[in-house]
């Protein structure tokens, strides 16, 4: 994700470029401005974007902390090979730390509003399909006998995505990156 913010600082995480230069209009917008965190770049300024009424309507807000994992933490997440600790990192670092991060709508519980919000979920779940791949899908997944919620599936017929019910193949395109390339596990 990229892009603007009229902040002197830049904010970045793993596919994601936050801040470039204030006058770009293309991306996903830079960070908001005071009073009211509203995003005044991109395709999502204020004037030419508004929120639907679920999520409250008015402008998309953002309030960038500016604190975003990095190519590193990924690497370092891919090589634990423990469920529970990856999931823990999973969630709090990777997910909510970027959703608080990020600030604004993509901080409160209408965040699915925001239109950062699927790319973000998108990259959680490239992570977990890079460590699926190492071979950490753990016995734990295998022996629930219980369908997952809403669905007829059980958790085990989930766990390879190139292969899912229905035919269904996910596949994830790795950073076309000297960093990423430098940093693959």
């Amino acid at each position: 994700m990229s892009r603007s913010s009229n902040s002197e600082k830049e904010c970045k995480g793993p596919q994601m470029r936050w801040r470039q230069r204030a006058t770009d209009d293309s991306g996903f917008g830079g960070n908001g401005n005071p009073p009211g965190e509203c995003v005044d770049t991109s395709p999502f300024r204020e004037g030419e974007f508004s929120l639907s009424r679920s999520a409250g309507g008015g402008c998309l807000t953002r309030n960038f902390k500016c604190y975003f994992p990095n190519a590193v933490h990924v690497r370092t997440l891919l090589t634990n090979i423990d469920l529970i600790e990856f999931e823990s990192s999973i969630d709090g670092i990777f997910h909510n730390e970027v959703h608080n991060s990020i600030g604004g709508l993509m901080a409160r519980m209408d965040a699915a509003s925001a239109p950062e919000f699927i790319p973000h979920h998108g990259f959680i779940d490239k992570i977990w399909s890079d460590w699926q791949k190492r071979g950490n899908n753990e016995t734990y997944f295998q022996d629930i006998e219980e369908v997952l919620p809403g669905t007829n599936y059980l958790p085990r017929e989930m766990l390879d995505l190139e292969h899912l019910p229905g035919g269904i193949c996910v596949v994830y395109e790795d950073p076309k990156s000297v960093v990423f390339e430098e940093l693959r596990c």
